[in-house]
């Protein structure tokens, strides 16, 4: 370690105070100090005596320390890693639906999108003759607030290669490209809400590990480890909430009183707050029983709808026939059934 006195002088000033510089004295590692390589080292077994005048009431210049860039920029994509899934897609062959959290499939022609073992987006248009692409959306307030900021938009492979590129944004326009070769474009637009989209072009197959936009003019990615699955999981379920049955059995939801003879409701407290209040719901066919007992051998409900709800909770309506008012019942989703709320752009 350095003693306190060296760490708070930059380079100039150490070879100014010691004697280096300007035709003084060079330090070399006999002396104690070596800045021939430009990078100050320490050796404490052939340190010189230091005269004390030296140490004290010297300019501190911290600033020439400091350093000048981050070692790697935060991602403000979500999900960036595809680590997140939710709907447990495999693969798409539909415009509208996601191969991963947060990641939109569209394409012009008929195409399919798939995740492989290994969690990578494959995709493959060696016999399609048009493109494919994947897309992540975010709010028209937050794509305003990156007006003017250089971006830089990287993808990485599944051997590991890097292509990025990098635009000053203009949050007013049409498509801006971040990157293009001979098999893909990268691009962002504005007017559609598209903070990133990637098109794999005709004829052309790409196995996509990650990808990122930063601000800044350089790409970090090869800098970032994977991030934390909760961490991603708490960004993406904003978005989309699935609640899935993975027992054999029938798991229990919650309880609820009848309000008439046609509907319960009961609350759902969101692990996280979504982005809207009035997220969509839909379901599994025929998702949700009842019962007064636990047995959960009880009626099938026909439908499920929204009710009154917050940011972190939503009320849902259990409409069923013969129930009686009043009296509590028991709710139950079905094995490998779901539920979903979905605040998607």
């Amino acid at each position: 370690m350095l003693p306190n006195w060296l760490l708070g002088k930059s380079k100039s000033k150490l070879i100014e105070e010691l004697g280096g510089g300007g035709g003084g004295t060079s330090y070399t590692a006999g002396d104690g100090i070596d800045i021939s390589s430009g990078v100050i080292s320490f050796d404490p077994s052939t340190t010189p005596v230091i005269d004390p005048s030296k140490i004290y009431g010297l300019d501190d210049d911290l600033e020439a320390l400091a350093p000048k860039t981050a070692i790697s920029n935060p991602n403000i994509l979500h999900n960036p890693w595809f680590t997140v899934n939710q709907r447990s897609a495999l693969s798409v062959t539909a415009n509208g639906l996601f191969i991963a959290d947060r990641w939109l499939c569209y394409s012009p022609v008929s195409f399919e999108i798939t995740r492989n073992a290994d969690g990578n987006i494959v995709i493959d248009n060696t016999s399609i003759a048009n493109y494919s692409a994947i897309i992540q959306k975010r709010t028209t307030t937050y794509i305003n607030s990156l007006n003017g900021a250089k971006l830089t938009a990287s993808i990485m492979l599944s051997d590991g290669t890097i292509k990025s590129g990098t635009i000053t944004f203009d949050s007013s326009g049409n498509t801006q490209k971040y990157y293009e070769d001979d098999d893909i474009v990268a691009y962002v637009l504005p007017s559609a809400n598209q903070l990133f989209g990637l098109n794999v072009k005709a004829g052309k197959s790409i196995t996509i590990k990650a990808l990122k936009v930063e601000v800044g003019e350089i790409s970090t990615l090869h800098l970032d480890p994977r991030p934390e699955y909760a961490t991603e999981l708490a960004k993406c379920q904003r978005y989309f909430i699935r609640i899935f049955n993975e027992q054999t059995d029938a798991a229990l939801l919650g309880s609820g009183v009848a309000k008439n003879t046609q509907s319960i409701t009961i609350v759902f407290p969101y692990p996280s707050g979504m982005r809207t209040k009035s997220p969509a719901i839909t379901s599994s066919q025929d998702a949700i029983i009842y019962s007064i007992s636990d047995s959960a051998s009880g009626a099938l409900a026909v439908s499920i709808s929204g009710s009154y709800c917050t940011s972190h909770s939503r009320a849902v309506n259990i409409n069923a026939n013969g129930l009686t008012t009043s009296v509590a019942y028991n709710i139950y989703l079905k094995p490998a059934a779901y539920i979903d709320f979905s605040a998607e752009l």
